[in-house]
């Protein structure tokens, strides 16, 4: 596998399908013929409805992720709570059996707590940064949306003192953001007077040496 030949996959092409996901499904596009430019930076309109995803980031206890934009270009991220079932099978139905009604009844609460939890999870990046973060339903599972970082990798970290400045500081620098740390979904507040909590944030992060 290793010796098999390999073809760059571009992150915008024409020739190629995406899956685009409206607030309750999913199917297979080409891109928008109109398409020029992919924008990062400003988050899409609160109303918007569609994304095509671009590339997937990868997944973890809380949900998995898509790098994506709308249908106007305008890119973003969507991590999406994996564990809940798309609205669509959970759909109204004539009549339903008891069993059937519980198990909607206990998937519309699974619904609910994901969508509390990515709530909770954007009031965390307004609070701590300052950044927007969008809460809605998309491809019919909770999703949050919000603006692309670059992630930093470890090594970047250990041999880049820039990057590593940044991201110990994670301050602002003539006005403008320089690093943040992108996992907030389960913060938790330090009883320590800022000094001390700074600290034992950093010690957790293995960045005091």
């Amino acid at each position: 596998m290793a010796a098999s030949p390999r073809q760059k996959v571009n992150l915008a092409d024409s020739t190629r399908s995406y899956i685009k996901m409206t607030e309750n499904s999913w199917n297979w596009v080409t891109l928008p013929t109109n398409l020029q430019v992919i924008k990062f930076g400003n988050l899409p309109q609160n109303d918007t409805k569609n994304f095509i995803c671009l590339s997937y980031l990868g997944s973890g206890a809380e949900g998995l992720v898509w790098l994506a934009m709308t249908e106007q270009g305008t890119g973003c991220v969507i991590k999406l709570a994996k564990s809940v079932r798309p609205i669509s099978s959970r759909s109204n139905q004539q009549e339903l059996t008891t069993a059937q009604t519980q198990r909607k009844d206990a998937e519309a609460a699974e619904h609910q707590i994901a969508s509390d939890r990515l709530q909770t999870e954007a009031n965390h990046w307004k609070i701590l940064w300052g950044i927007d973060a969008q809460v809605k339903d998309i491809g019919g599972q909770p999703a949050l949306v919000m603006s692309y970082f670059k992630i930093c990798a470890q090594d970047e970290l250990e041999n880049n003192p820039q990057i590593r400045t940044a991201v110990v500081n994670a301050k602002k620098k003539n006005g403008k953001l320089q690093a943040v740390f992108i996992d907030l979904s389960n913060v938790v507040r330090e009883q320590e007077v800022d000094a001390i909590a700074d600290m034992i944030m950093m010690e957790k992060l293995n960045l005091t040496g």
